[in-house]
């Protein structure tokens, strides 16, 4: 079954939306569990996204078994829903509305920080250090909406399959050519 989507957001027959998908959501300090959750409905300059490929790093780690620097809510995130992850690539599935430089089928990769584009570091192009870290972008918290303190949060194929992502923090994919290390 596909999801619903509302007025003003873009999608195309040839790149369907379930929905609901599975994804792998933190409980207990260490403990995920593979669970079923509905499809989430880009806004405006958001775009939702089938990730295709991750990178795992310590933060996940950190915050599977800790908590920090993943705050929902003023909290930590155990019991509350978050699925860990947040560097990934993948392909735009729907677009919110007035997403107007990407289309459905392309594929980008994607920057997980969200400046509120306001405080004078964004202005100077140092989203990484806002001041007010994602507060008030777009009219939304991102702290308390998305569970991580300045961003939407993403995840893999591993934790799940689709992402939220505001249009400003993805850059189209150059290379899809798998990274592999040696040794």
């Amino acid at each position: 079954m596909s999801a619903s989507m509302p007025e003003g957001v873009t999608t195309h027959p040839d790149f369907p939306v379930p929905a609901t998908y599975k994804a792998w959501v933190l409980g207990d300090p260490g403990k995920l569990t593979y669970e079923e959750k509905p499809m989430k409905v880009p806004g405006p300059a958001e775009v939702l996204v089938h990730i295709d490929a991750i990178s795992i790093c310590a933060t996940d780690f950190e915050i599977i078994d800790h908590g920090p620097p993943a705050l929902i809510e003023g909290g930590l995130p155990f019991n509350k829903g978050f699925t860990p992850g947040h560097e990934y690539m993948g392909t735009v599935m729907a677009l919110g509305p007035g997403v107007d430089e990407f289309a459905v089928g392309d594929r980008v990769t994607v920057e997980i920080h969200a400046g509120c584009g306001r405080c004078k570091r964004c202005r100077e192009g140092m989203y990484t250090a806002c001041t007010n870290y994602g507060m008030n972008y777009g009219g939304t918290d991102r702290r308390t909406e998305t569970g991580r303190p300045g961003s939407l949060v993403g995840a893999g194929r591993r934790t799940r399959p689709w992402d939220m992502t505001p249009r400003s923090r993805r850059s189209p994919a150059r290379d899809t050519s798998p990274i592999v290390a040696d040794g």
